[in-house]
C-alpha cells in the first residue's frame, strides 16, 4: 500500500505546501532548504505539517516514516515543536520507533525530544521499538535514558550545591569548588565524545560519585538549622 499518492494537486492547498510535500515525496533537501528560506515561505503555517490528509498521513508523519532525515533537520531549525503529538498521542519519536529510522531518532533525540512520553495507549517510543522488534532502535533509546539520567543528575548536584539555602552548614567552599568543576567536567565529556556507550557512560557516573563521595554524604545529613538573631 502507497504512503501517499505520489501526485499533489493545486486544490490539495497552498502552492508552498504542495511544494513542501513533493519535496518529501522525492527527497529534494536541497528544494527543501530553499523553499524555507525562501521570503515567501514566512506564510507556511508549520502546525499544519502535524494535519493529516484525506489518506490519513500528515506531512510530518512522512517525513519520518520515509527517514528524510536532511529534510527533518532543515524543518527543525524553524522551531517546530519536536514534541508535539498526532490524535492518538504519538509523538515524533513514536514514529521513527515504529518505522525503524534511527537516524531520525537520533535527530530527535538530539533537538531534546522527549523520550519519555507516552501515548494513550501508556506507550513510550522505546517500547514501541520493542513492539515492532526495531533493536537498534531499542538500543539507542536505552542509550539517551542512560545519558540522560547521569546529565539530569549532573545538573541537579550542580544546583544543590550552589543554593545556599539547600547546604547551609554542610559544605565548604572546596567542596562546592570541587563539584562544580568535577560536574562541568562530566558534562564536557557528555557533550563532546561521540556516542559512548552505555558502559562508558555508566562507568563515568561511578567515577564522579566515588570522588565525591564525602561531598554525597554530607549532602545526604539533615539540614542544619540556621540560627536566627534576637
Amino acid at each position: 500500500m502507497a504512503i501517499m499518492s505520489e501526485s499533489v494537486t493545486e486544490d490539495s492547498g497552498s502552492s508552498i505546501d504542495n511544494q513542501l510535500l513533493e519535496n518529501v515525496l522525492t527527497n529534494n533537501h536541497s528544494a527543501v532548504k530553499t523553499l524555507l528560506n525562501d521570503d515567501e515561505s514566512k506564510s507556511i503555517d508549520f502546525s499544519e505539517l502535524f494535519e493529516r490528509n484525506d489518506e490519513g498521513k500528515s506531512v510530518i508523519e512522512l517525513i519520518i516514516c520515509l527517514g528524510r532525515v536532511e529534510i527533518l533537520k532543515e524543518l527543525l531549525r524553524q522551531n517546530i515543536n519536536v514534541n508535539t503529538k498526532t490524535p492518538s498521542g504519538y509523538t515524533l519519536l513514536h514514529l521513527a520507533a515504529g518505522w525503524n529510522q534511527l537516524a531520525c531518532l537520533k535527530c530527535l533525540v538530539a533537538n531534546e525530544a522527549d523520550i519519555f512520553l507516552k501515548t494513550d495507549q501508556g506507550e513510550s517510543p522505546k517500547d514501541i521499538a520493542e513492539r515492532y522488534g526495531n533493536q537498534e532502535c531499542v538500543w539507542f533509546l536505552s542509550w539517551a535514558e542512560v545519558r540522560n539520567d547521569f546529565y539530569t543528575f549532573l545538573i541537579q548536584l550542580k544546583e544543590t550545591v550552589n543554593d545556599n539555602d539547600k547546604v547551609f552548614g554542610r559544605l565548604t567552599k572546596d567542596d562546592k569548588n570541587s563539584t562544580n568543576s568535577a560536574c562541568a567536567d562530566k558534562i564536557e565529556w557528555l557533550n563532546n565524545v561521540n556516542e559512548p556507550t552505555i558502559e562508558d557512560i555508566r562507568a563515568k557516573r561511578r567515577e564522579l560519585e566515588n570522588y565525591l563521595e564525602p561531598v554525597i554524604h554530607k549532602l545526604s545529613e539533615p539540614p542544619i538549622e540556621k540560627q536566627h538573631r534576637k
